[in-house]
């Protein structure tokens, strides 16, 4: 059954775009914004990605359209050519690098609009305060994680383009998943949030595992302690974009990496922890260990 919007977000020269499509209704942008709200209500226009029977109306993937207040504020000022843009970054496949489609707009955000930043991929958001993000504006991103009292956080290290032949296949395997999944905007969304289990998520298609299903359709093998299964772990990390969520939240240790703003797979807002997954494990540059220590380990 063809699909009633197309949502492949992979363009005629083979990169992928951060909006829900590369072409047709659903590939507006900031810049190009549709003109109705009919097109951001996912049960109508990507209804794969809402549990089968409910037929509520999902605006961004959200239960309530006022819970999304932040982002339609965005596409309102969009539609009135106020937008400040910082980044986008198309996703790219080449020569052993992987990296995810992602735009980035200063915009205030909250019920008392202070400065900040408003990312966008695939159907997914995030609203963060621009304290939390200083190093956006160079094309980076700094990634918080909060392991309570742990005394040890480990965090993969290696150079893709160093690697044996077997490791490498394994890395190609990996990075044929990642681009696949970021493909297709329906699939994207889905394999993003398809391990977030939560009374917020309800409405959602929970716990598919759509991901692993795909990696194991090109080939990577993810049995336990195995290369591919030890690069999908790592990758599999749940970092904040905002600090006070792993220094309070999930706290009082935490670590800090920056990394490149192409290198995240955003959650959207459902729980307010600001979630974001690594694309490259490889890319992250530990930036801070605050009452721990921060160990790289390498691949088996």
């Amino acid at each position: 059954m063809i699909p009633k919007y197309p949502t492949t977000t992979l363009t005629s020269d083979g990169c992928i775009v951060p909006w829900l499509a590369a072409e047709g209704l659903l590939a507006y942008t900031p810049e190009n914004p549709p003109c109705r709200d009919y097109y951001f209500q996912y049960g109508w226009v990507m209804p794969a990605v809402i549990r089968s029977g409910d037929k509520r109306h999902y605006y961004f993937g959200a239960g309530h359209k006022s819970e999304a207040d932040d982002v339609f504020r965005f596409w309102n000022d969009a539609r009135a050519r106020r937008t400040d843009h910082v980044v986008t970054r198309m996703g790219i496949n080449a020569d052993g690098s992987i990296t995810a489609p992602i735009a980035v707009y200063r915009h205030p955000v909250g019920y008392n609009r202070k400065p900040g930043y408003i990312f966008i991929q695939h159907g997914s958001y995030q609203t963060i305060e621009q304290k939390s993000q200083p190093l956006i504006e160079k094309g980076l991103v700094v990634l918080y994680r909060g392991i309570e009292k742990t005394a040890d956080f480990r965090y993969l290290h290696f150079d893709p383009s160093r690697l044996a032949p077997e490791r490498f296949r394994a890395w190609s395997l990996y990075c044929k998943t990642q681009w696949w999944i970021l493909s297709d905007s329906s699939i994207s969304f889905k394999a993003v949030h398809d391990s977030v289990v939560r009374c917020e998520t309800s409405h959602l298609h929970e716990r598919t595992y759509i991901s692993e299903k795909l990696a194991a359709e090109c080939g990577l093998d993810l049995k336990e302690g195995g290369i591919g299964r030890t690069i999908w772990d790592y990758a599999s990390q749940s970092f904040s974009l905002g600090k006070w969520v792993a220094e309070r939240k999930f706290g009082p240790n935490y670590v800090a990496f920056q990394t490149p703003v192409d290198n995240i797979r955003i959650t959207t807002f459902f729980a307010g922890e600001f979630e974001a997954c690594i694309v490259d494990p490889s890319k992250l540059e530990l930036l801070e260990a605050c009452g721990c220590k921060a160990c790289a380990v390498s691949l088996p």
